[in-house]
Formats: structure tokens, C-alpha cells, sequence
């Protein structure tokens, strides 16, 4: 099992191929019991490989092309896309879609590269791959006035990174599902074709030479990447080269706080959906099964209150509260990123997670609170310090 050090130095790896990382908000990092692999299972091009034989990470930087997919995939927020930035997408995108009367459109790099000259760049958003595109900006654009989002992608088949397409269909599925359930009526689609609201010429020209847009599309994908410095997009986008923590510096901002739990960061993407899906109204009172959010499922008479589950979950949507006379774990659905962290260190394995969620509870706050006072005897601030010091492989001490 590798140390903390290592694992921090494999994802600061990353950082010259136009992603942030953000260590202390990985959930491997925080703990290394931890089995979040969501960012090497959604890598297209093998820079992030889980090894199955001691299903750990590694890092190929080398094999990085800039896509972003990782990004999407992140619960936690550890990966932050820079080229470009969230908020820079989507403001880009929100211009594009007031300039095309509403229709939001972002395309693949190779599609919209090969097409370039043939439709009209300020109605349009190029991304490197349609994995980079995430539940937030879609929601964002409904409730800033997209009536629709198109997301045109290429021939996904000739494209080195075709894996990305899967986590762009799952994206737009939990997107339009929460539009339903918000009561909007817009919905995003991914397609082939680029709407005639953004095309140059007539149909019947895009269509004669839709064949040459897709005969160079493998050397597209990765040309596309490389074509500015990172000092270029730097400027451009207002984003700093980030300083890297040593993993010393990474344990000492991983110190238990003063309520007994790891820091948390709710992820800055997540705290946009949640803005965003605020302002499209109230949602129906309905389940919905998604990636996105979580509800813990406690088996109280199993659990000792140990607290590990708030101690490292990273985003606070659990936290516990503890004192002499009283312990109660709370819980709150609109927090949850499905990590899934809390299920692997629950010592006891009394706890599930279950990706069905009531979005009423996400949008109103509302909060589940596991009243386990009975067993509280066998918590206390010196168990949770000293089993979450073990499990992190580290002085978490003050």
C-alpha cells in the first residue's frame, strides 16, 4: 500500500498537464483505505491506471492529453480542469448560448476543429473532449436561459479518447433528470450534427463535406491539446501556477479540527449545481438515482460511534457530534459525492451508502440525524484521534 507521500507526489504529477490537484480533498490521500478509483476509471487515455494486483494508482503523465474527463469524474473536487476553467466555461458558454438565441452548444475539440471554418465560433464552445462537460455547467445554462444544450461530438470510434463520450452520457442523463424533476423544460442532447443555428453554409454543404471533417480526426484530438503555452492560458483564463505541498505540509493540513473530523471542502462545482438547481425553483418530491448525490443508511444497533465516517468524510456532509452525555452522526443528501469513503472506513461495516436521493431533501437542507447516544460509551475524542491517526498512516495531532 503506498505511503501518503507517494500518493501525493503521483498526483502532483498531473499538475503540468492542466489539471489542479488539490491533495488534502482526496479521498485517498485523506485515507488510504479509501477505494475511490473514479478518476482512473474515467481516464481516456491511460495517464491515470489503476494496478489490479495491489489496486493502487499510477501515474503516466506522459500519456495525459489535457481532456478533463478526470476532472468530471472527481467527486471531491482533488482534480480541477484549468484549460479552461470551470467558470470560464461557463462563461463562455452562456455568451455562445445568448449569442445563438438560446441554444447552448459545446463541441468536442476534433469536431469543432474540423468544422471550424464552416460554423460560427461565437455561438459555439470548443472543449477538449465532451467528458470535460459536467452536471453543474448544463444546470447552470437551464437556469441562466438555455432553452436547450447540444453537445456535438465527433466520430467517438476513430477518436483516441472515446471513453470520454461514456462519462458525457452519463452526465446529460443525471442533467436532464434533474431538470425534470426541477420543473425545466430544457434538456441537453448529444449529437452528431451541429444545429443550423450555428452552421455557416447551407445543410446540404456541411453534409457534402462531412466526411473530410472526420478522415483527420485522430491527429485532431491531440494536436488541439498542445496548440497555446501554459503561460498563455494562465494569463488568459487568471489562473496561477499552483505552489505543490509536501507531504508534510499536507499532514499538517490534515490535522483533526477542533469538532473531531478531517477539514472538509465542499467541492466548488458541486456548490454551482447547487446555486444553479436554487434557481430553477422547487424540485418535486421524488427520488432520483444519480452519480451526484448520496443518503447514508446507518444500522444504529451495530454502530459504536466511533465517528471515522465523519472523521474523513471530505466534504462534511457527515459529521458527528459527541460529548459526555450525547453522540449523534448527521447526515446531510445535498453534501454527498458519493466517495463512498465513509462506507470503506466504517470499521463495524454498519453503514451504506445508496446513490437514490428525495431531491426535496437537497434542495430544503435537510439533514438525517442518527441519534446514537446508547453508544456513545464507546466513542470519545482519544478513539477517534488515535484509530484515525493509524488508519491515515500519519500524525494527525496537533
Amino acid at each position: 500500500m503506498p505511503s501518503i507521500a507517494d500518493t501525493v507526489e503521483l498526483l502532483q504529477s498531473l499538475e503540468n498537464t492542466g489539471i489542479v490537484v488539490e491533495p488534502t480533498r482526496c479521498a485517498v490521500v485523506r485515507n488510504r483505505n479509501a477505494g475511490c478509483r473514479k478518476c482512473a476509471d474515467a481516464c481516456t487515455s491511460q495517464a491515470i491506471v489503476i494496478e489490479p494486483a495491489s489496486n493502487t494508482i499510477r501515474i503516466e503523465p506522459g500519456n495525459c492529453v489535457g481532456c478533463g474527463t478526470c476532472t468530471t469524474a472527481c467527486p471531491t473536487g482533488a482534480l480541477e480542469a484549468r484549460k479552461p476553467t470551470d467558470v470560464a466555461l461557463f462563461e463562455a458558454a452562456q455568451a455562445a448560448c445568448a449569442a445563438n438565441e438560446g441554444t447552448a452548444v459545446i463541441a468536442c475539440a476534433p469536431m469543432y476543429d474540423a468544422a471550424k471554418d464552416l460554423v460560427d465560433s461565437a455561438k459555439l464552445v470548443r472543449v477538449p473532449c465532451l467528458g470535460r462537460v459536467e452536471e453543474g455547467l448544463i444546470v447552470s445554462l437551464a437556469a441562466h436561459g438555455a432553452t436547450r444544450v447540444r453537445l456535438v461530438c465527433a466520430d467517438c470510434a476513430s477518436c483516441s479518447e472515446s471513453h470520454g463520450i461514456d462519462m458525457a452520457e452519463t452526465v446529460v442523463a443525471n442533467a436532464n433528470l434533474l431538470l425534470e424533476l426541477w420543473g425545466s423544460d430544457a434538456r441537453a442532447k448529444i449529437t452528431r450534427k451541429f444545429p443550423s443555428s450555428v452552421r455557416k453554409v447551407r445543410k446540404d454543404a456541411y453534409d457534402k463535406n462531412r466526411r473530410a471533417f472526420f478522415h483527420d480526426l485522430g491527429s485532431e484530438a491531440r494536436d488541439a491539446v498542445g496548440t497555446a503555452t501554459d503561460m498563455a492560458l494562465e494569463k488568459e483564463l487568471g489562473v496561477e501556477s499552483k505552489t505543490h505541498l509536501s507531504p508534510t505540509q499536507i499532514l499538517a493540513k490534515l490535522r483533526v479540527t477542533d469538532h473531531g473530523t478531517l477539514p472538509h471542502a465542499v467541492p466548488a462545482k458541486r456548490q454551482r449545481l447547487l446555486d444553479a438547481l436554487a434557481a430553477l425553483g422547487e424540485p418535486a418530491d421524488e427520488l432520483a438515482d444519480t452519480r451526484l448525490f448520496g443518503q447514508v443508511v446507518i444500522d444504529a444497533s451495530a454502530c459504536t460511534a466511533c465517528g471515522m465516517c465523519a472523521v474523513f468524510c471530505p466534504t462534511g456532509a457527515l459529521t458527528n457530534e459527541v460529548d459526555r452525555d450525547f453522540s449523534a452522526l448527521v447526515h446531510y443528501p445535498g453534501a454527498c459525492v458519493q466517495c463512498r469513503t465513509c462506507e470503506d472506513v466504517c470499521l463495524k461495516k454498519c453503514l451504506t451508502l445508496s446513490s437514490e436521493v428525495f431531491v426535496r431533501d437537497v434542495a430544503d437542507g435537510r439533514i438525517e440525524r442518527y441519534d446514537l447516544s446508547s453508544n456513545a460509551k464507546n466513542a470519545g475524542t482519544h478513539t477517534i484521534l488515535g484509530v484515525a491517526q493509524r488508519t491515515i498512516g500519519g500524525n494527525i495531532h496537533d
